[in-house]
């Protein structure tokens, strides 16, 4: 495949992406996903610079199809949530051992999301934003840490991470017993440092401990 016809072929499904659902309906379909998700999920690190505009335009256009509701179930059962938090886990050596080190609040290492993390953020927060199923697939997936690093570090994701990252705690016992892993009670309690998140930390910390006198 050479250099134009990537170009040409990821402009095409940027255009559909944002097309009317009729469009975006043959781009939802299950083998049309598959092979955009492999694209997708290859990531762009290894690729040469000259297919780096190509790739993300492929990703923007997952991006928009996830601002669709009809498409999230589609998307989902791709396979779209472990592959997106995969592209997320990516940017993990920018702040190593974010929950035993770092104040929430206060920036460490804070640097410019990647147009990857960034594409890869807002599609993961329109697929999980209001569905437990979803939460608790990318809870399984591996998202608790990239969501606490970005927002112990500044990030301007965070606006994006925090909510996230509070509604996996009335996911479910999955979500749960991996924020567990990742210490995250404490991570709720550090939130509310954060005056505008304070109400939303307590009421995670007050899930949680009601979540486990329930399992004991």
């Amino acid at each position: 495949l050479s250099v134009q016809e990537a170009e040409r072929i990821s402009s095409i499904l940027l255009l559909f992406s944002q097309a009317d659902r009729v469009v975006k309906a043959d781009l939802a379909k299950p083998a049309a996903l598959a092979g955009i998700l492999a694209v997708v999920g290859g990531g762009s690190a290894g690729l040469p610079r000259a297919l780096v505009s190509a790739y993300l335009k492929v990703l923007r256009a997952v991006r928009f199809l996830s601002g669709d509701a009809f498409a999230l179930d589609a998307l989902q059962n791709a396979g779209a949530v472990a592959t997106l938090v995969s592209l997320l886990s990516r940017g993990e050596h920018v702040t190593a051992s974010v929950t035993a080190s770092v104040t929430v609040g206060v920036t460490v290492g804070a640097r410019e999301p990647s147009e990857v993390e960034s594409q890869a953020m807002l599609a993961l927060y329109n697929l999980c934003k209001v569905n437990k199923a979803r939460q608790e697939q990318a809870a399984g997936a591996g998202i608790v840490s990239p969501l606490m690093r970005l927002i112990a570090c500044n990030s301007p994701l965070r606006q994006l991470a925090i909510p996230l990252l509070c509604d996996l705690v009335h996911a479910g016992e999955v979500s749960r017993r991996h924020l567990w892993k990742q210490d995250g009670l404490a991570f709720y309690l550090r939130l509310l440092e954060l005056k505008y998140w304070q109400s939303t930390a307590l009421n995670c910390v007050a899930v949680w401990i009601g979540a486990s006198d329930q399992d004991a």
